[in-house]
């Protein structure tokens, strides 16, 4: 007879028509459970629960709204006396680019969006404690972003929908704050990151049903007391598990010279994972603070210098404590600054004048992006750098906390970072520029007990920097998250305990570094901490993987232990597929090529010397078939002698250009181009037998011609003694494979480019 390892526990599944709903209900109802088939499709919620019934199983439909799970949870409470596992099947509800998103209509609620999830935890959770048993599992019918395009070109990753990769992370937030607080009461937590065929793209390994059925049956059986507040990623047959990995990272000595030049000469250290760790939570601060006590007085270097001269700013929760900092920071690098906070920010605007830059202040909720981004637009004419800072906190245990604080911590720390990067988009993208750092929290990243709806918003926020970081890359836009880690106010009125020694200023350097154009590999789309004069980079690690299965008829498999073995050869990181951090970069390198050509367009190279003689030139003509008997070509002593004209190519190819090649052409390939078309003047006249001279090279144009390019460089060579010009050339590679960097797709006419001698002769 079948083993029912399930018999008389009751289990809810939400949304269960979609996605994998269906085959975990099936399931249940095989091993004996109790379930309750939900879903909004009251027809289709009741035809699943009948055909359940018809094979012999237990089962209730209900077709609740999934913003209201309490009454889910009531209807199984009602039916069956208790709950024992909620499968919240998650799906994604849009699937737009960012341009044209908005989770609920009209606006950017991020906590109605996830309402669903809060409702229905927040009232299984007193059961389950009660019960002294729960388990709680969220299954995401889709991919995280860098999971979700693993397979396919990175220009489909607009495909993705924005509201999808926000989820994936709020839930494994959320996931790791419940399971912090359920483990002493037996109560279990873990999401579950599959893909189905709707709404996703094609080419992507989807996962195998009895798979995911067996990992979901593995993580809520009773024998299962170890797994918990981890996510897990379906790949057909294979399920890996995902944790997070922290850098070693460079500490700095806490001086004057602690600067984001200083940063930047340690920025292979910040991401080193040579010796990283594989936390749960914040870095030890105090030793942090003890180690960078006792660097030598000399260990910071000064590196380069990062200027924002020029650019503006906004900064949100600025009125105080670290925004303050970042406010000061970047005014002092030369940027004009938007201070914005709900409280009055006069203040911060003030000291920025003090010291003699520029600053405004915008007292509004920082939800209301519109109007930030337009003060800003109105006083500056532009917007470079936005530092999302605005951020709340209001702390209960899941089964406690009240719908309003939920709402309430969504909205101010991921909202209002939609809101303000919504606005300031269209002018980043207009102007081809832009730095983004949203502030997490390590809370977000590693979960923390109280913090369910603070820990859920700011993973999500890591979550929706990714999406535009990949949207941006294209736009020259970059995005990073710091989690930082400092004795603010707002922290110590909290726990007046914590070091007052661990101050927001030392948070500011780094976040000045991610808003510049100083950034090497990796720029774009990085998670890193930063406390106390510390910063190290904090990616996801996904390991090897291995098979797990479940049926009725036999006991609990073992193979959750080899899912979450990341000693295994073949662990790898979300970042290395190809829309990771290297594709990112290549992107932005193409974003950032029409810029580049602009620049090498005004820049002028030095000169570079040509030496010549009559031995020169002798050489030269026999090159180019001039004959024994051709005296005026091949002997110095001849009234007559002379090169061939087209000697006045020669100097040229000894020229420095102003810009290298890979800059203006992400592509660029040495062995790629061929020498197209070749203009000379000789402006000077017989052309001098011997001489000095000096060519200045400069760039003409650059031709987007989609799979190849055009370039075209002017090469001005004058005699050293005297200044006269002596020869003119312009030059014309043809670029194989080199195309589609978005620049100009026609060239120049040659009338408009070409600057004839004065008396126009052609030789």
């Amino acid at each position: 007879m079948a083993l029912q390892q399930f018999i008389n526990q009751t289990v809810i599944i939400t949304s269960c028509g979609h996605g994998l709903g269906r085959d975990y209900a099936a399931f249940f109802a095989s091993a004996g459970a109790n379930v309750v088939v939900h879903d909004t499709d009251e027809i289709l919620a009741t035809t699943i629960a009948r055909d359940i019934r018809a094979t012999g199983g237990v089962a209730i439909a209900n077709s609740s709204s999934l913003q209201n799970g309490d009454q889910t949870v009531a209807a199984a409470l009602a039916e069956f006396g208790r709950v024992d596992i909620l499968i919240y099947n998650s799906l994604p509800e849009h699937d737009r680019r960012f341009e044209g998103f908005h989770p609920q209509a009209g606006s950017s609620d991020f906590g109605k969006a996830f309402k669903g999830l809060y409702k229905t935890v927040h009232a299984a959770w007193p059961i389950f404690r009660k019960q002294k048993f729960g388990r709680f599992i969220i299954s995401c019918t889709y991919f995280l972003p860098k999971m979700h395009c693993e397979e396919l070109s990175f220009g489909k990753f607009d495909a993705n929908s924005c509201i999808t990769t926000v989820a994936s992370y709020a839930h494994l937030g959320f996931v790791e704050t419940v399971a912090k607080e359920g483990v002493s009461a037996n109560i279990l937590a873990a999401a579950i990151v599959t893909g189905t065929p709707f709404g996703g793209p094609s080419g992507y390994e989807k996962p195998d049903c009895d798979t995911a059925v067996g990992l979901v049956a593995s993580l809520s059986h009773k024998q299962n007391t170890r797994a918990t507040g981890s996510m897990y990623h379906l790949r057909g047959k294979i399920c890996h598990a995902l944790r997070w990995e922290r850098a070693g990272g460079a500490g700095l000595r806490l001086d004057q010279r602690f600067t984001p030049g200083a940063i930047l000469e340690k920025w292979d250290e910040v991401n080193n994972f040579a010796d990283a760790e594989y936390p749960r939570g914040t870095s030890d601060v105090l030793s942090i603070l003890r180690r960078a006590a006792d660097l030598p007085e000399d260990y910071n270097k000064e590196g380069k210098k990062v200027s924002l001269q020029g650019k503006v700013a906004i900064v949100t929760g600025a009125a105080n404590g670290l925004g303050r900092e970042y406010s000061l920071l970047l005014a002092k690098l030369g940027a004009k600054v938007v201070v914005n906070d709900i409280q009055d920010p006069t203040s911060v605007v003030s000291e920025i004048h003090e010291i003699g830059q520029h600053a405004i202040g915008v007292t509004a909720p920082a939800q209301n992006g519109k109007e930030i981004v337009r003060q800003a637009v109105e006083a500056y004419g532009r917007v470079d750098i936005i530092i999302n800072n605005a951020g709340t906190v209001r702390d209960k245990s899941i089964g406690k906390m009240t719908e309003k604080e939920w709402d309430f911590v969504f909205s101010v720390n991921l909202d209002s970072t939609y809101e303000v990067i919504k606005a300031a988009w269209p002018h980043m993208v207009k102007q081809r520029y832009g730095r983004i750092v949203n502030i997490t929290s390590t809370s977000g990243i590693y979960g923390n007990f109280g913090q369910a709806n603070y820990a859920a918003a700011k993973c999500g926020l890591i979550g929706l920097s990714e999406f535009l970081a990949g949207d941006g890359a294209k736009h020259n836009i970059i995005m990073n998250v710091i989690a930082p880690t400092a004795s603010t106010p707002n922290l110590l009125s909290i726990m007046p305990g914590f070091p007052k020694d661990l101050k927001p200023a030392y948070c500011a350097p780094m976040v000045a570094l991610l808003c510049s154009d100083h950034v090497p590999f990796p720029s774009t789309g990085g998670v890193y901490e930063v406390n106390g004069g510390w910063q190290g980079r904090t990616r996801l690690q996904r390991s090897a993987g291995s098979p797990v299965s479940f049926r009725p008829d036999q006991s609990l498999p073992a193979g959750l232990d080899m899912i979450g073995n990341f000693e295994k050869r073949g662990s790898s990181y979300l970042e290395d597929g190809p829309a990771g951090h290297r594709h990112l970069m290549d992107i932005l390198k193409t974003a950032r090529a029409v810029e580049k050509i602009a620049a090498g367009q005004a820049a002028r190279g030095r000169g570079s010397v040509y030496e010549y003689n009559h031995k020169d030139i002798i050489l030269y003509n026999l090159g180019v078939a001039a004959k024994r008997n051709d005296l005026a070509l091949v002997l110095e002593t001849d009234l007559n002698f002379q090169p061939v004209p087209t000697f006045g190519t020669i100097p040229s190819f000894f020229s420095r250009l102003p810009v290298e090649f890979k800059e203006i052409l992400p592509k660029w390939n040495p062995l790629g181009y061929v020498h197209g078309e070749q203009y000379l003047e000789i402006r000077k006249y017989p052309i001098p037998t011997a001489g000095k001279l000096v060519t200045h090279s400069r760039l003409l144009e650059v031709v987007d011609k989609k799979k190849a390019a055009i370039v075209t460089l002017a090469h001005i060579t004058r005699d050293e003694a005297t200044g006269e010009d002596v020869f003119y050339n312009e030059v014309s590679l043809f670029v194989k494979n080199a195309g589609g960097f978005g620049g100009q797709t026609s060239p120049v006419s040659a009338t408009q480019r070409h600057t004839i001698s004065h008396n126009g002769r052609r030789i």
